[in-house]
């Protein structure tokens, strides 16, 4: 990328791509701190992705702390097509550092709601991020927030099988037998994932055994492990 002094730095392609979001996308790091302009710092390109969320989706340390350190105008709230902030990317891919220096930042993006109405956290736990998980865990107010599902964090923890996470969130005071839209609680997920731990857990902290879904089905009947068929059959005695 040639650089001089009639460069347009905010001149957007097809993609609505401006130079800063091509050399984020194409990890040309070292021109990046050049390009920031406060005219295209939050500038969105077609899917309505700034280049903050460009440098969270490549996974750049590096951009994030440039762009955060540019000016405290970085919109963190920005949400793109999909609705989804820069947090719930960072927390979808697992990325725990840039997690840190989002939160660093400013706290108040961590209920954000992208269009299933899914928190980070959510996010987080669907794609099996146990640690970033737990860093939000300790930073969110609304630890029973529900998705276009019904489905709550121990919902989506209790089906990953984080049974650390699921310890968490209940340490945390949230409701151990939610319902999501299926009428399914976290015991029901955790049975038909076969998720011996998180069953144990879930027990031991008295979520209902005998509850059924719009089947008609317990977490016995969905249970595909045998020990969990035995544990849930002890219960039940």
């Amino acid at each position: 990328m040639l650089i001089n002094e009639r460069t347009d730095f905010n001149l957007q392609n097809k993609k609505r791509w401006t130079p800063l979001h091509v050399a984020i996308h194409y990890e040309r790091n070292k021109i990046v701190p050049q390009l920031i302009l406060p005219e295209n710092l939050n500038l969105p390109d077609i899917e309505g992705r700034t280049p903050l969320h460009l440098a969270v989706d490549k996974k750049s340390v590096e951009n994030v702390k440039v762009l955060l350190n540019f000016s405290s105008d970085v919109k963190l709230n920005a949400q793109d097509n999909k609705q989804q902030t820069p947090l719930h990317l960072a927390a979808q891919h697992g990325h725990s550092e840039i997690v840190r220096q989002l939160l660093a930042v400013s706290t108040t993006i961590i209920d954000a709601l992208d269009k299933d109405h899914n928190t980070a956290l959510h996010l987080a736990l669907q794609h099996v991020n146990g640690e970033t998980a737990h860093l939000l865990i300790e930073r969110s107010s609304k630890l029973e927030a529900t998705n276009r599902k019904s489905q709550t964090p121990l919902h989506l923890a209790s089906q990953a099988g984080l049974d650390t996470a699921v310890h968490a969130l209940i340490q945390k005071g949230v409701h151990v037998n939610p319902r999501d839209k299926m009428q399914r609680t976290p015991l029901h997920m955790a049975a038909l994932r076969g998720h011996v731990d998180v069953v144990q857990v879930l027990i031991d902290n008295s979520a209902q055994v005998d509850v059924t879904d719009t089947n008609g089905r317990t977490p016995l009947g969905l249970a595909i492990e045998d020990d969990i068929v035995t544990m849930l059959q002890n219960y039940m005695q």
